[in-house]
C-alpha cells in the first residue's frame, strides 16, 4: 500500500507530521524531475528526438496531472462520435500496468474483446467492452500500435489515450482534459505534486476540455484563468452522467435511482476517489462506509473477502464499485454477496465542442 500513501502526499491528501516532514525532500525531487522534462521536451523541439508521423490523423487525449481527469469517458465518447460521423477509429493505448510482452497487442477488433485487464490494464479492457466497431490497440510503443490499426482494421483517425506527454508520436490535435473540481492540484510537479510537466505547458493543446463541471463552483473562475495565461486556446464544458447500474454477472441493468436513500458500501481503487464519492451523493445513495484503494490497484481475493465481511456486518442494502474496478475483480470477485458498477458518461453542456471537431477535422455532421 505504498503507492496508496504516496498518492496521498502527492495529492496533499495526508498533512500529519511524519509527512510534512517529506515534502521539503520531495519538493528538491520535484525541481530534478521538472529539469529533465524540459529538457526532453527541447531535445524534440531542436530535433535531437524524432517523432514519428502516422499516414492518418492522429487525436490526441491527454493531461498534465497523474490521473482522474476523465481521459477514459472522453475517449469513449470521441469514438462514439466520430463512428457516429461514419468515420473509422481506433483506440492506442499504452496499457497501463499490462504484463504482456509484446510490442503491440489488440485488445479488440470492434466487435470480440482478445485481452484480459492483467495483459493491457483496465482501460484499454474497459474501452473495447464499451465500444461497438472501435478497435482497441494497446502497446508502449504507439507508432507501432497505429500502424497495426492502420494496417488491420482501415482507421482514418486514431485516438492516442493519455498521449499529452506521448512526444515520440505527431498528432494533428492535442486535447487536454481539466478537472473542474481541481485542475491544478497543489500546483507542484511529481513528486511534490501530481503535475506531470509545468502548468505553463498547456500552450501546446489545441483545446482544453473541463470535466466534473457539475461537481465545481469554481468552473468560471478556471475558464478565465485559462483564457487570460491562453487566448487562443477554446475552453469546453463538460459533465460526467451516471447512466446506468449493472450487477456483476447478469445482463441487465437498473436505473440509477433504483437504490436512492439505500444504505450502501462503496469502494474503488482509482486515481480521483473523491469524484465517486461525491457522484454517489449525487444520486441520493446512503454511503455508510467508503473505501478507498490505490489507482489501478488488483484486490487480492481475501481483500475482497474482508469487504463482503464488512458490508454483512454494516448490514448494507448493495455494494457498489467504478466500471473501471469491475473489470480487474470480475474473475474474483466472491460469489456470496452480489456486487453492482456504476457506469458513466461523458456529456458536453452543449454543441460548440461538437461544432469545433467538424470544422477543425472537415468532417460534416449529420
Amino acid at each position: 500500500m505504498l503507492r496508496f500513501y504516496m498518492e496521498r502526499i502527492i495529492w496533499s491528501k495526508d498533512d500529519t507530521p511524519g509527512m510534512q516532514g517529506l515534502k521539503p525532500i520531495l519538493y528538491l525531487f520535484s525541481l530534478i524531475y521538472g529539469a529533465i522534462v524540459k529538457m526532453r521536451i527541447l531535445l524534440y523541439r531542436y530535433g535531437f528526438l524524432h517523432a514519428k508521423s502516422l499516414p492518418c490523423k492522429v487525436i490526441s487525449l491527454g493531461n498534465i496531472t497523474i490521473g482522474g481527469t476523465g481521459k477514459t469517458p472522453m475517449a469513449i465518447w470521441l469514438a462514439e462520435f466520430l463512428t457516429s460521423e461514419g468515420i473509422r477509429v481506433a483506440i492506442l493505448s499504452r496499457g497501463y500496468r499490462g504484463t504482456t510482452s509484446y510490442t503491440v497487442n489488440i485488445v479488440s477488433d470492434g466487435y470480440h474483446v482478445f485481452l484480459r485487464p492483467h495483459d493491457v490494464g483496465d482501460e484499454p479492457v474497459l474501452m473495447a467492452r464499451r465500444l461497438k466497431g472501435v478497435p482497441v490497440v494497446a502497446g508502449q510503443n504507439r507508432f507501432k500500435a497505429g500502424e497495426c490499426a492502420i494496417s488491420h482494421f482501415g482507421a482514418e483517425i486514431l485516438i492516442l489515450d493519455d498521449g499529452f506527454q506521448h512526444m515520440a508520436l505527431k498528432r494533428d490535435m492535442d486535447f487536454v482534459l481539466l478537472d473542474a473540481t481541481n485542475p491544478f492540484a497543489n500546483g507542484y510537479l511529481l513528486p511534490r505534486g501530481p503535475l506531470r510537466e509545468p502548468a505553463s505547458h498547456l500552450k501546446r493543446a489545441h483545446a482544453f476540455i473541463l470535466t466534473r463541471c457539475d461537481q465545481a463552483t469554481n468552473v468560471e473562475k478556471t475558464i478565465r484563468t485559462l483564457t487570460n495565461t491562453f487566448p487562443k486556446i477554446p475552453v469546453f464544458k463538460s459533465v460526467h452522467r451516471p447512466y446506468k447500474l449493472c450487477t456483476l454477472g447478469e445482463d441487465t441493468f437498473l436505473d440509477v435511482g433504483v437504490l436512492s436513500g439505500k444504505k450502501i458500501l462503496a469502494f474503488s481503487g482509482i486515481a480521483n476517489a473523491r469524484t465517486f464519492m461525491a457522484m454517489l451523493k449525487s444520486i441520493g445513495l446512503n454511503v455508510v462506509q467508503f473505501k478507498e484503494y490505490p489507482d489501478h490497484y488488483y484486490y487480492s481475493r481475501k481483500e475482497l473477502q474482508q469487504i463482503q465481511r464488512e458490508a454483512l456486518a454494516l448490514n448494507v442494502e448493495a455494494i457498489i464499485t467504478t466500471e473501471k474496478d469491475i473489470v480487474r475483480i470480475e474473475d474474483r470477485w466472491p460469489n456470496k454477496l452480489p456486487l453492482s458498477f456504476l457506469a458513466i458518461n461523458m456529456e458536453f453542456v452543449d454543441e460548440a465542442f461538437k461544432n469545433f471537431l467538424i470544422k477543425h477535422l472537415k468532417i460534416r455532421a449529420n
